[in-house]
């Protein structure tokens, strides 16, 4: 991820840590995005709270991305629509409850053929999505220069 600001915008590219254009924001209707820190994973999860084996994004990741053979140690930080996470003046952060509401979404264009790995996230420790998981849902429409 490259942008001049802590948020993605419209207009922003995705880009691979080699730096190849992966996606393009084309629109939202909710701005708010998370790509500044690391994911929930089992580790971070028992450091923060405490608690060992939570359910949490690396590993729904991980399982989603393993049929690619793709390992848990080369799947990158997660662009995270909708997550609200303020920088508190010290430096420090928070995560809030997010501001989205049912039907919110984020329309992204594939600038290369991507395999994409997509976690509902399952957090209940923290306000990311209320304490509340809920279901989210994906549509992939097919460019014009692939219609026949």
């Amino acid at each position: 991820l490259a942008s001049k600001h802590r948020e993605l915008r419209n207009g922003d590219i995705l880009y691979s840590v080699s730096f190849t254009p992966l996606m393009r924001i084309v629109g939202y209707s909710n701005e708010l995005c998370f790509t500044y820190g690391s994911m929930c994973s089992e580790e971070l999860n028992r450091l923060r709270y405490g608690i060992a084996n939570t359910a949490n994004c690396r590993d729904n990741l991980e399982k989603a991305l393993s049929a690619w053979n793709i390992p848990g140690r080369e799947i990158p930080n997660a662009f995270v629509p909708f997550m609200r996470v303020e920088v508190e003046p010290d430096g420090s952060m928070e995560i809030k409850e997010p501001t989205s509401e049912p039907g919110d979404h984020y329309d992204l264009r594939a600038e290369v053929d991507l395999v994409v790995g997509i976690s509902n996230c399952p957090q209940e420790r923290n306000p990311c999505n209320a304490f509340n998981p809920s279901p989210t849902g994906v549509i992939l429409y097919r460019g014009a220069a692939d219609v026949e």
